[in-house]
């Protein structure tokens, strides 16, 4: 018993020694997939480092026993554990529930383009906007384990231009600052995101004066309600994003009408 703990020991030590010589970390460049590792300074698929470690083991300086307990799937599991321990994540990712631990913070940069936004009156009359590009400075919280499903919460500022009608310059329309609270859940290894949102927004905006019928800013509030899909764009380690988001909501501007609207969005996103 004594020399089977001895040569389990053995094995365990030679394979970290290798993980280490081999500066074996999670490729930070990757997919987020997890497929490939960087391993001796550079890209490598996971399986290839795994197989190139269990190989070096067959002449590892160490006794017959543990030599033979450098297995398969000895080698995985270390690798496991260093690339866990390796892995830039919140506290909570280190648990397998969903959601739960310590959250984690990301800033965002968000760029939005709504094609078309439908504004529904009181009266029953719609209207509609031009097209639309908003810039957003996001403060991110997930209060879930990477990979893994649960709420997220973040801040935000956003300015949204657009022309006042065809043909003419795309102009600021409002700036908006507030809240938004959406459950995510995770698919593809957390490449892909999906879920619903609400946010509650305040601000101002050019509205059209109910009393005047003139455009002109005014403080504005709104409430949304809707869902969004998003993607990590593979090669960039999780960074850039793109997205779609569909949402309906509520705005109230000082001297105007509020208005019921709708619009579905496309969206890039640079976390950091």
């Amino acid at each position: 018993m004594a020399r089977t703990l001895a040569d389990s020991d053995a094995a365990d030590g030679w394979i970290r020694g290798s993980i280490a010589t081999n500066t074996l970390r999670p490729d930070i460049l990757g997919d987020g997939s997890g497929a490939n590792v960087m391993f001796g300074g550079r890209t490598t698929p996971l399986a290839r480092a795994i197989d190139t470690i269990v190989a070096g083991g067959r002449m590892a300086n160490v006794s017959p026993g543990a030599q033979s307990l450098i297995t398969q799937d000895r080698v995985a599991r270390l690798v496991a554990e260093t690339l866990r321990a390796a892995s830039p994540r919140a506290p909570s990712a280190a648990g397998g529930a969903e959601g739960g631990g310590s959250p984690s913070v990301q800033m965002q940069l968000s760029y939005t383009f709504t094609p078309q936004t439908i504004h529904r009156a009181p009266d029953g009359s719609e209207s509609s906007d031009q097209p639309a590009q908003q810039i957003a400075g996001v403060l991110n919280v997930a209060f879930h384990a990477e990979g893994r499903n649960g709420f997220e919460l973040a801040a935000q500022a956003a300015i949204t231009i657009f022309a006042d009608q065809r043909g003419a310059p795309d102009i600021p329309q409002s700036a908006f600052a507030g809240a938004q609270l959406s459950w995510v859940a995770n698919f593809l290894n957390g490449a892909l995101t999906a879920g619903p949102l609400v946010s509650v927004m305040a601000g101002a905006s050019r509205a059209g004066q109910t009393a005047t019928g003139v455009l002109q800013w005014a403080p504005t509030g709104q409430v949304s309600v809707g869902g969004q899909v998003q993607y990590a764009i593979p090669g960039f380690g999780g960074h850039v994003l793109v997205g779609l988001q569909a949402a309906v909501g509520g705005t109230a501007a000082r001297g105007a009408d509020p208005t019921l609207d709708r619009a579905v969005s496309s969206t890039l996103t640079f976390t950091f």
